[in-house]
């Protein structure tokens, strides 16, 4: 029974030995095991088997996705800014003008002098390359006469340069004239110097211009 037993075993187990050796022969050298249709033997859970050399650098994509490396996303495209409209700042700007430079005495006429002056003010205003607002021609006097004089005569004053104004090309519709007197001194009407700083136009130019 032995000698019949060894002889039915034997086929057996050398069908064995041959499988091995045989699955043995198709161990994939990356490090997982091949059937011989050269197809990745897998688990009954569907999992690559591993063979016993296998290494997380032999991974592969097939097998064990997880640990391939990392690929970094590409950078975003920038996203393009739209300029930002700026809104047109307010300037305002004063010019003051000596009278007795403009004017006689007791005058309203303005002198050769004082057109050279305000010729040189609306070249500035055509350079400034902004939108123009309000001018304002603002007559002042010195203290001497009386307050209803002084008044009179400083409108009357302020009156002439925003005519000479006009005359050279600036729209009148944004001129002012005003008439102070002696109510806005800006030295002291106390001394010769004082007053011949008080007697002046004062012209006060707004207007918007686009800031970066």
């Amino acid at each position: 029974m032995n000698t019949t037993f060894k002889q039915r075993a034997l086929p057996l187990m050398t069908a064995l030995v041959l499988g091995a050796v045989a699955m043995d022969a198709n161990a994939d050298q990356a490090g997982y095991w091949k059937d011989q249709g050269n197809n990745m033997v897998r688990s009954s859970n569907g999992e690559c088997v591993r063979t016993g050399h296998w290494t997380p650098e032999l991974a592969t994509a097939q097998c064990d996705p997880g640990l391939m490396p990392k690929v970094a996303a590409a950078p975003a495209e920038p996203v393009p800014v739209a300029p930002v409209a700026v809104a047109p700042a307010p300037v305002t700007e004063k010019i003051s003008m000596d009278a007795d430079a403009m004017f006689d005495f007791d005058k309203s006429e303005i002198k050769p002098k004082g057109k050279e002056a305000l010729d040189e003010v609306v070249r500035k205003l055509n350079l400034a390359g902004a939108e123009l607002g309000l001018i304002t021609s603002t007559g002042h006097t010195d203290s001497v006469g009386s307050t209803e004089y002084n008044i009179d005569l400083s409108l009357r004053r302020a009156e002439a340069v925003k005519a000479y104004l006009i005359s050279q090309g600036v729209d009148g519709g944004h001129i002012d004239s005003v008439g102070e007197g002696e109510r806005q001194p800006f030295a002291n009407n106390a001394t010769a110097q004082g007053r011949a700083e008080n007697r002046r136009v004062d012209i006060e130019v707004s207007s918007t211009r686009t800031t970066q």
